[in-house]
């Protein structure tokens, strides 16, 4: 059974009218009920709501520089008397000047955006006073990912996304591209998202019922170095800033101290999954709806009814105060290609391997979401062992995996009555596939071939001989003879074809040898482990410190595929 959910936002541009809204995640749900052996099958649920801000005439701005809000205007040198013009060089049309830009206000001094992977004190440093917003991020995933150009929006927006209750102007940056052109609207948005996407303390800004946006200031000749000067302004004070700020700090203190923050990385992921699962209540009301707090991280921390961009962006932010690294990703989901629409989800970085997270479609509630028999529901949800198992089944897996989702015989669930069924259907996640999710998020890192078991207790009823353990098929292929049985269990792996396997079986023989490989996958897939040294760049090399069972495996495996006729090449 699938519910599928979907809201969209639109970027409209009338002339030199630049509105953007934040593009809405959708929402879409995994197949659950995929096998349901005498009992029907639940009807899929669908809806939608869309949005567009009202569309503004042309001829009443001649020239209109927006940015999710309202107008605020400017225009040419030559259109306007010089009695008109501040001292700053910007040009304000149709306002008093006194009333919208105060000619002698003392320009602030500028920021360059020259800092490659600002810390978090680094960012604070430039802010002008207190702020109740915090991260304790030392690092930011898609900041890393722009421009020089972008840099500099993204810490502009920053600037003043620290204080939404004051509509102070922001420091100035200085770009290249003229502020009216596509070109910036293009670095706008990708700055926008990553700085959204990184920092989701500033959920205000992110699909929020209450907050207006930002407009911005440029001067229309070139300044300093031959750059044209911006500034970013809040558009309307935030009224419940201070309220809910101090609300979501609360609640992220209280969060945190529930933690054990001594585990190892894995573990703390666990506990801060787990525990959004255990809070959290998927929020179905607010996909009727437009911007709603139910897309905020401040939904599944205060209000704890999140839809899935709030999970992913909580699940985000926590890690980050962890100290452990963690992304939003964004895209579609589905039962399968076509059914698949918008979503959210997460990634994070882990003894230098990434993993794929989905909390949103881990947070399963049989008895709540009423998708089989009360009994059915309730049987389920009272079976500790099922429970860990379908409620972790997206927790740490590779992109592979989470791409092309197959549900197996040990996830069917088998009821008192004899009956059974399967919690979770086959489904997809297809990143960056929608037309509304900006350049910046196909940025996102992928996840290559491994699951992390260790010390996740919540895989423990996972098939172990389904899985490539520490990035090899046979860990042990270098101290005893492999033999046709164990190539034979390669066939029933759920997750790789057999081929592919023998061809790993082999390649982790050079790889455990130290053959450094040029190749872009296989240095990829084997670099994340400790246990891979390269330093021949020779196979050769490598292989000529193959021992007896190497040799004898390798020869085998080999035989293996030549009778099976698979396709890999030695």
């Amino acid at each position: 059974m699938n519910r599928k959910f979907d809201f969209k936002t639109s970027a409209v541009s009338i002339g030199l009218c630049l509105t953007l809204l934040l593009s809405a995640n959708t929402m879409s749900f995994p197949a659950y009920g995929a096998e349901f052996e005498e009992s029907e099958d639940a009807s899929a649920v669908s809806s939608t709501s869309e949005w567009l801000y009202e569309e503004v005439e042309e001829e009443d701005f001649p020239e209109i520089n927006v940015f999710t809000g309202e107008t605020a205007v400017t225009d040419t040198a030559e259109d306007v008397s010089s009695e008109a013009s501040g001292d700053d060089g910007y040009i304000e049309h149709s306002l008093p000047v006194d009333e919208f830009m105060k000619p002698e206000e003392e320009v602030p001094e500028a920021i360059e955006g020259e800092i490659e992977v600002p810390t978090a004190a680094q960012m604070r440093a430039r802010a002008s006073r207190p702020t109740l917003l915090k991260n304790d991020a030392e690092y930011f995933y898609y900041y890393t990912k722009l421009s020089k150009e972008e840099k500099k929006i993204y810490n502009g927006l920053y600037q003043i996304y620290l204080y939404p209750d004051s509509t102070e102007k922001g420091a100035p940056i200085y770009v290249s591209a003229h502020p009216a052109s596509q070109e910036f609207q293009d670095q706008f948005t990708n700055a926008r998202f990553a700085l959204l996407y990184d920092h989701p303390e500033f959920y205000f800004a992110y699909q929020h019922v209450s907050f207006d946006g930002v407009w911005y200031y440029y001067s229309n000749v070139r300044e300093k170095d031959d750059m044209y000067r911006v500034q970013f302004q809040i558009k309307e004070p935030y009224k419940h800033a201070q309220k809910e700020f101090s609300a979501f700090n609360k609640a992220v203190n209280k969060f945190m101290n529930s933690l054990d923050l001594s585990q190892s990385d894995a573990n703390i992921a666990l506990q801060i999954h787990d525990k959004l699962l255990q809070t959290c209540s998927y929020n179905y009301d607010a996909l009727n709806k437009g911007p709603t707090y139910a897309r905020t991280a401040y939904s599944a921390l205060v209000t704890h009814d999140p839809v899935c961009s709030g999970y992913s962006f909580a699940f985000t932010y926590l890690m980050q105060q962890a100290g452990l690294k963690a992304i939003v990703v964004s895209g579609d989901a589905g039962s399968d290609k076509n059914d698949a629409s918008g979503h959210m989800w997460n990634m994070v970085k882990i003894g230098g391997m990434w993993y794929e997270i989905d909390v949103t479609w881990d947070d399963f509630e049989p008895e709540k979401d009423g998708w089989y028999s009360y009994q059915a529901g309730a049987s389920l949800a009272n079976d500790a062992a099922a429970m860990a198992k379908t409620t972790h089944y997206l927790f740490m897996v590779p992109t592979s995996y989470l791409n092309n989702f197959k549900y197996a015989n040990n996830f069917k669930y088998t009821l008192y009555n004899g009956s059974w069924f399967v919690p979770m259907g086959n489904s997809v996640h297809i990143r960056d596939s929608a037309d509304e999710i900006p350049v910046i998020a196909s940025k996102a890192p992928k996840s290559y071939g491994k699951y992390y078991m260790q010390g996740t207790n919540c895989q423990k009823n996972f098939v172990v001989d389904d899985l490539v353990e520490d990035g090899q098929v046979f860990d042990d292929s270098n101290t005893r003879y492999l033999t046709n049985a164990d190539l034979k269990k390669l066939k029933k792996n759920r997750y790789y074809n057999a081929d592919k396997l023998c061809r790993l079986a082999r390649a982790e023989m050079y790889a455990r040898r130290g053959f450094n490989y040029s190749n872009k996958w296989y240095k990829n897939f084997y670099s994340g482990y400790k246990w891979y040294k390269p330093k021949y760049d020779e196979a050769a090399d490598a292989k000529a410190k193959f021992n007896k069972y190497e040799k004898y495996n390798y020869k085998l495996i080999l035989e293996f595929e030549k009778e099976n006729d698979y396709a890999w090449k030695p």
